[in-house]
């Protein structure tokens, strides 16, 4: 006589071994693998863009940076920042590319000072300088050596502006 439920043992440990496993990814770990790839895709693009970009050490520094005409760019920024009590902590010029007459520059701000005070010398670059671009801008805390002193707000300010060698046209 047959038994009913002969190959019920081997039927659970089969579905076991195989659906189990099958069942455990599909509602866990796909997604999680997904993820994985695309994080891990993320990252390649975002090498391949700081490669992509210049740095700092691969530009070429020019101390003396032209700002619509003969005038400086710092020159043109320190009466704000007097005037909204703000100090410059940082002044980083560089040109960031050249092609025939034209040259884009780069110049990277540390400012430090009061939150609306710093906001309206973002205010009054845009203003004042409209050849001029606010590429960039983020806030921080930075704290000092002293751990009695309070952490003051910094402003990391870049800004960009295209210059020409052909200024009058000739």
């Amino acid at each position: 006589m047959k038994r009913p439920g002969k190959y019920q043992g081997i039927i659970s440990l089969g579905a076991l071994l195989i659906l189990a496993p099958g069942l455990i990814y599909w509602f866990t770990w796909r997604k999680t693998l997904r993820l994985w790839q695309d994080c891990r895709h993320l990252q390649k693009q975002m090498t391949s863009m700081q490669t992509d970009s210049l740095s700092l050490s691969d530009s070429l520094f020019s101390p003396r940076i032209p700002c619509m005409g003969e005038e400086f760019l710092l020159p043109r920024i320190l009466p704000l920042t007097e005037r909204f009590s703000c100090v410059v902590a940082r002044y980083t010029p560089y040109m960031t590319r050249q092609e025939g007459d034209f040259s884009l520059h780069t110049d990277e701000f540390l400012l430090q000072g009061e939150y609306v005070g710093l906001l309206r010398v973002c205010e009054g670059i845009e203003r004042q300088l409209p050849s001029c671009k606010i590429a960039s801008l983020s806030y921080f805390l930075s704290f000092p050596n002293n751990r009695r002193q309070a952490p003051k707000l910094t402003l990391k300010l870049i800004i960009q502006y295209i210059t020409t060698s052909n200024l009058h046209g000739s």
